[in-house]
């Protein structure tokens, strides 16, 4: 199972209120067939900060 959370590139920095998903994904790889199936939800704050390449380099 794993979490993702995607936020708007033009969001205002800031403290922003995120819902995330947990989701377990089942593939059937014959048919390349995916089944998504939802195992919980919760939302959290999170912090968005102007984006800087430089970060990388450091």
């Amino acid at each position: 199972m794993h979490r993702s959370v995607s936020i708007s590139y033009y969001a205002l920095p800031g403290f922003h209120k995120v819902c995330l998903k947990c989701v377990k994904v089942t593939m059937n790889h014959e048919t390349r067939i995916r089944r998504i199936r939802v195992v919980g939800r919760d939302s959290t704050p999170l912090y968005v900060r102007r984006f800087s390449i430089w970060q990388f380099f450091k």
